[in-house]
């Protein structure tokens, strides 16, 4: 299997495919809505937590234009590219904060933007191993307790990282990777604090702060970059 398919598909974030690993609320909360996007062009996914009281039909029609949003972008010749996507999630997470939703983690393809917190506990971001023979099978977690993004890129060498935004974590994932093995320097210099960089030959690294967040599984050992 391919380092491109890095992250669970369907949601799922962050499974998110990124979507969150095994959620433990409770599918029967009215505050959780959780939506995949169909024909979105990409996996693509909505989960939002709701404030109590919040009306449930308003935050239906919320999702379900941000799903029209995402499916829009898939509409023309070729694959919309990451900064699309990534613009996208951006301008969705906006229009559902106008609406009065702060929680919610969003996925297109491999971007993920995460706002606020699911009720009590953090969102849990899905980190596939793109060695693994399932969809299921996780290299690590990420609990996000904090707005934010991640992003990835790369086929036979995959770099995540993760910014306040989804265009900003787009960018710096692109850069990075067109870095090669000199990645830590040019992060430093950007001031990118949170990337995680899987080679082709299965060595794992990770800046010390987000390696410090990441709770990896079975055994995988990362290296700390500073």
């Amino acid at each position: 299997m391919r380092l491109g398919r890095f992250f669970f598909a369907g949601a799922i974030f962050l499974g998110l495919a990124w979507f969150a690993l095994r959620s433990p609320i409770p599918a029967a909360d009215p505050r959780f809505i959780k939506a995949d996007v169909a024909d979105a062009g990409a996996p693509a996914a909505v989960a939002v937590y709701l404030e109590t009281g919040y009306p449930r039909e308003r935050a239906q029609a919320e999702i379900a234009a941000v799903a029209a949003e995402l499916r829009a972008v898939s509409r023309g010749p070729e694959p919309a590219p990451a900064t699309r996507r990534a613009e996208v999630l951006d301008a969705a997470a906006t229009r559902l904060e106008s609406a009065g939703i702060t929680s919610m983690m969003l996925r297109f393809g491999d971007n993920l933007v995460v706002r606020g917190r699911r009720g009590n506990a953090p969102w849990r971001v899905g980190l596939r191993d793109p060695r693994g023979q399932q969809p299921d099978d996780a290299l690590a977690y990420l609990l996000a307790d904090r707005d934010e993004a991640v992003a990835s890129h790369g086929s036979d060498r995959v770099v995540t990282v993760l910014a306040p935004d989804g265009v900003a974590a787009t960018a710096a994932a692109q850069a990075l990777h067109a870095a090669g093995p000199g990645w830590p320097a040019l992060a430093r210099e950007r001031g990118l604090e949170q990337v995680l960089v899987v080679e082709a030959d299965g060595a794992i690294e990770a800046t010390k702060a987000l390696n410090g967040r990441l709770k990896f599984l079975r055994g995988a050992a990362p290296r700390a970059v500073h």
